[in-house]
């Protein structure tokens, strides 16, 4: 392809451990700049349709040949009628079953519990994504303890700010896994 069309044609494997594809998919749509044709996982599509050009000619070719497309792939891939990228082969999106939200809540809890303490945590997205940002505005605990200790020198402060954490963390911990058993216990 890249000789027929007298361009270079060069493939990065990203993995997606850690997120890695989606955070250089984030980068990428900031800068403005990177990969001319990207995978993109479940809802990345919708996230970066305002800077994803527009697929309509490769959808309409495709569904003309191969018939139409799956309606999760098509709600996936086309916002406000334009398909902003094409299902493929590669990574499924058949969903899994349904559930009624009172047999969900345990798994809810304890997705918070584990969201809560990422968000804490959540160092290297922060920094790896903003740098710091405009004038070092963006921060989780994780990345103001590192400026209040690292940064500015005051290790004291810094590892008190970080171990500022670990109660508001043990407290919901508490109350979420008290929800979560209790409800346990109603369900048989």
């Amino acid at each position: 392809m890249g000789a027929k069309n007298h361009v270079e044609v060069k493939i990065d494997y990203i993995t997606s451990q850690g997120e890695k594809d989606k955070l250089t998919a984030a980068a990428e749509a900031q800068a403005g700049t990177g990969h001319d044709i990207m995978s993109h996982r479940d809802w990345n599509i919708r996230i970066h349709a305002d800077v994803l050009e527009p697929l309509n000619d490769v959808a309409d070719a495709l569904v003309k040949q191969y018939g139409p497309i799956s309606p999760v792939s098509e709600y996936l891939a086309k916002i406000k009628g334009v398909w902003r990228g094409i299902p493929t082969t590669v990574g499924s999106q058949i969903k899994p079953c349904c559930s009624t939200l009172p047999m969900m809540h345990n798994i809810i809890a304890i997705t918070v519990l584990f969201s809560l303490i990422v968000t804490f945590a959540n160092f290297d997205i922060v920094q790896i994504m903003t740098g710091g940002g405009p004038r070092n505005t963006p921060h989780v605990f994780a990345t103001y303890a590192f400026m209040l200790g690292i940064r500015s020198g005051d290790l004291p402060l810094g590892a008190a700010t970080s171990l500022f954490m670990f109660p508001i963390l043990a407290i919901a911990a508490v109350f979420i896994l008290r929800g979560v058993r209790k409800r346990g216990r109603e369900i048989g």
